[in-house]
């Protein structure tokens, strides 16, 4: 039941990241309606480079409800949980990283679009809007696979969670 869900992280303002997240067409509604809507306030400060009619059909609908809420980089959620800020693909793109005892999950939104990048994050993807940063943010988060087991949530890989494992020279591997 969508009225169960209590909150949503939007990683970024692309539309196959918003998805669900409002409906109704000419009467737009968030589609949770008891949710939180977490997103970057610089990600909402470039949506007019990002996605424009985003502002109307996502943006609006959740301030009129009272159900966005911005964040300004790296954020606690709940216990284990964090939003971290990781720009680059677009300016305010964020991760979930969902820590429990030695496993840690993180899921990526757009950071990582490739495989390769696993192995060669300073590869830039060609809808970067600031290919620097983002290598700097999957260069920041890939380190984080030191503390544990490591597992990744990627919409865009060939398997969507990904469990990176260490070859004999300490890469992650598919």
């Amino acid at each position: 039941d969508p009225s169960d869900v209590d909150t949503v992280v939007l990683t970024h303002l692309h539309t196959d990241h918003v998805g669900w997240a409002v409906v109704g067409g000419e009467q737009p509604r968030p589609f949770f309606p008891n949710a939180a809507y977490l997103l970057q306030q610089t990600e909402v400060e470039a949506i007019d480079r990002i996605n424009p009619p985003l502002r109307s059909r996502v943006i609006e609908p959740l301030r009129e409800t009272d159900q966005l809420r911005l964040l300004d980089g790296d954020t606690p959620l709940r216990a284990g949980e964090r939003a971290v800020a990781t720009p680059g693909h677009t300016p305010g793109h964020q991760s979930v990283l969902v820590a429990s005892g030695p496993e840690l999950v993180v899921v990526t939104g757009d950071l990582l679009v490739h495989a390769i990048q696993l192995l060669h994050p300073e590869l830039a993807y060609a809808h970067e809007m600031d290919p620097e940063q983002a290598r700097a943010s999957r260069e920041q988060v890939l380190r984080s696979r030191a503390a544990g087991t490591f597992h990744l949530a990627t919409p865009h890989l060939t398997e969507p969670f990904v469990p990176p494992r260490l070859t004999r020279r300490a890469r992650p591997r598919l």
